[in-house]
């Protein structure tokens, strides 16, 4: 049965390990006592308390030993120089791979001079690379400019042409209309003189049609009378 503290322990715990040791021991048989309750989880047909009092001890064994006088101590010194040495070993590894490495790199240099020139070649390209992008860049940004520039000057010269358009026709209407009111001006300056001097002008196709018979011969009569 569980114990309620480590001095109920049995004598050979009790005699035997230190005082942490014994709280290790205590709840470790406590644990096993409540997880091997069940015949069927047990291996053996041990009883329930010789499976705790199993559990107890490799539990206790785990972070105790026994030395050399047969008392037991800590497993602190032992676990760090278990634990330096495969530290060690993978130091021993890694230096001795390093070591093969510089001697294959001197027994080939002309290999390691391949891989070098490899590097510098990817280097290169990748270089040229983007430099190459970035001409192309340049070079159509450089033609959107001038394709802009094109259209503006197109537009600007088509306003031009409808200006001046607009201007000559302008100019044509109004040389049309002088010339129209040019006419009216010229009769009615020769009516404006007509009128001052009191004189009334045939036309000429009137003055140029012979007279009739008894009209000339009215005139006679009165070139005679007089």
């Amino acid at each position: 049965m569980p114990y309620s503290s480590t001095s109920r322990l049995p004598a050979s715990v009790r005699n035997t390990l230190p005082k942490g040791a014994q709280t290790i021991y205590r709840k470790a048989f406590e644990n096993a006592w409540e997880e091997y309750k069940s015949p069927d989880k047990r291996r053996s047909r041990a009883s329930r308390e010789e499976v705790a009092h199993k559990v107890a001890w490799s539990a206790v064994k785990d972070k105790y030993q026994k030395n050399g006088e047969g008392k037991w101590s800590t497993r602190g010194g032992a676990s760090r120089s278990a634990a330096a040495k495969p530290a060690a070993r993978k130091s021993g590894v890694k230096s001795a791979a390093a070591e093969m490495k510089q001697k294959s790199a001197r027994k080939s240099p002309a290999k390691t001079q391949t891989k070098v020139a490899a590097v510098k070649t990817k280097t290169a390209a990748r270089a040229g690379g983007r430099a190459q992008q970035a001409r192309w860049k340049a070079a159509s940004t450089v033609r959107k400019t001038k394709a802009t520039q094109g259209t503006r000057s197109k537009n600007a010269a088509g306003s031009r042409a409808k200006t001046a358009a607009g201007a000559q026709q302008k100019a044509r209407r109004s040389r049309k209309s002088a010339a129209a009111a040019s006419p009216r001006r010229r009769s009615g300056r020769q009516s404006a003189e007509t009128v001052s001097t009191g004189q009334h002008t045939q036309p000429e196709h009137v003055m140029s049609q012979p007279l009739p018979e008894h009209a000339s011969i009215q005139q006679s009569d009165a070139g005679q009378v007089s």
